[in-house]
């Protein structure tokens, strides 16, 4: 998939309260839950 395309699939939001698709930049613009951190870091640093 590349950087502009969004998946068509629905979320089904099970504990967030909300959810959207970021960019690369935008990962560090948001309030993670510690759990949900360790992810974003590593997709940073691929």
């Amino acid at each position: 998939m590349e950087a502009e395309e969004t998946p068509k699939e629905t979320l089904h939001l099970n504990e967030h309260k909300a959810a959207r698709w970021l960019s690369e930049s935008e990962l560090e613009t948001v309030e993670w839950l510690s759990a949900d951190w360790e992810v974003a870091d590593k997709i940073l640093k691929m």
